[in-house]
């Protein structure tokens, strides 16, 4: 099973440190996403919500898909109703989004938690 420190660092490596940036070695979820991601403040966001709809209590807790989907679809939501959230914040919560789904089904179906797909171009190609 996937464990939230785990999906960022998987997160990194297929949509890239621009978007993503990742602190490795943190001990808290609000600072798993570094200051130099494209977002900042709706990365780190996201990676709140996904920690607590998943009933983390450590970094290293397992997360599962429907409540990181939902806590996705929640920030979508919240920035939306703020006016907060533009066309490429909106793509990229829904790049995370389709990321969680291949790497948790993948990890369902006999890879290690340590593997993770090849990387998506999907966010070079767009932007």
């Amino acid at each position: 099973m996937i464990n939230f420190r785990q999906l960022f660092i998987m997160l990194e490596t297929n949509l890239g440190k621009a978007l993503l940036p990742v602190d490795q070695n943190t001990v808290t979820p609000d600072r798993i996403v570094t200051s130099l991601a494209s977002y900042p403040n709706l990365a780190r966001q996201a990676a709140l919500e996904i920690f607590k709809h998943n009933g983390c209590q450590e970094i290293d807790d397992p997360i599962s898909l429907f409540p990181t989907l939902d806590a996705l679809g929640w920030v979508k939501q919240d920035n939306q109703k703020q006016g907060a959230l533009d066309l490429a914040g909106a793509e990229l919560l829904e790049a995370i989004g389709r990321q969680v789904l291949l790497l948790i089904n993948e990890d369902q179906h006999g890879k290690t938690s340590g593997q993770s797909p090849a990387p998506s171009s999907e966010f070079e190609t767009r932007y």
